[in-house]
């Protein structure tokens, strides 16, 4: 017999199963909820599926890919499994803040096809606060403030997949796919999105915890990364000028300027402290 889910939640997985834990574990087990974790070809020397306890419960879905095609191709996957009214996704070494399904519930019979919400970070080796949701909450606050204004921004320059509540009949009916690439693989997808989805409203509650780690892909750089977000970059801002928003285009230059030096902030602190947090 099927079940009837209300939320999906997407999480791609690789090699951190400590966190995969945390994460899973800040997820309340209710029959409502389909959770779905797609490893992305894990090494089986770190990673043991068969005695993660959390992996156990009837909501919970594991799928294993061993193409190691990244976090897009993982959502992706995830995506074709998906059976709730809403998705949700969430990247495996972050989690849900205490109460936060609670507020997700509030809006579970909203027509809205996105809702999105804030939240917060920190730096997983000190604890420290590390102000990667800055620019999402100030999207949130700025949209709360002035709708008719800010909205586009909203819909359109909100890079993550995270922190929001999407429709799955927006992603039915819009065929959107994330880029199955090493980074900014989440960026046109959600500009995507934005755009076709019919109405979308924020809320100024904060959902999810986003911990920053030194080391991490979305922290290391490369000649061959920057060449990598800089054509994604480029991709959304041909799409803009398309769709005659071009007067939200961010700045390239400035943009990858902002990336690399958030990147030497993360590592600045990641070295002040050996001790590992993260719990």
């Amino acid at each position: 017999m099927s079940r009837h889910f209300i939320f999906s939640v997407i999480i791609p997985h690789k090699n951190t199963p400590d966190l995969l834990e945390r994460c899973l574990r800040s997820i309340p087990r209710m029959e409502i909820i389909q959770i779905i974790v797609v490893d992305d070809n894990s090494n089986e020397n770190i990673v043991d599926f068969e005695w993660m306890s959390n992996l156990n419960d009837e909501c919970v879905e594991v799928y294993l890919t061993k193409e190691g095609k990244g976090a897009g191709y993982a959502r992706n996957t995830g995506m074709r499994y998906a059976k709730g009214k809403w998705v949700i996704f969430a990247d495996s070494d972050d989690f849900f803040v205490e109460g936060a399904f609670e507020h997700l519930f509030a809006y579970m019979n909203s027509c809205e096809e996105i809702i999105y919400f804030k939240s917060a970070s920190f730096y997983s080796d000190t604890n420290a606060p590390a102000n990667r949701e800055r620019k999402y909450n100030k999207l949130v606050d700025d949209y709360l403030a002035n709708e008719k204004h800010s909205a586009d921004r909203l819909r359109y320059l909100w890079n993550v997949p995270w922190a929001k509540m999407i429709q799955k009949k927006l992603l039915d009916r819009s065929n959107i796919l994330f880029d199955e690439i090493p980074v900014a693989e989440d960026l046109f997808f959600s500009c995507q999105l934005g755009h076709h989805a019919i109405s979308i409203i924020a809320v100024d509650t904060v959902i999810y915890m986003i911990a920053v780690r030194f080391g991490s892909l979305t922290n290391i750089r490369s000649f061959k990364m920057y060449k990598i977000m800089w054509t994604v970059f480029n991709k959304r801002n041909v799409f803009l000028k398309k769709i005659g928003k071009k007067h939200i285009q961010p700045s390239l230059l400035k943009r990858l300027f902002h990336t690399t030096l958030g990147n030497e902030r993360i590592n600045r602190k990641s070295y002040q402290s050996k001790k590992y947090i993260g719990t």
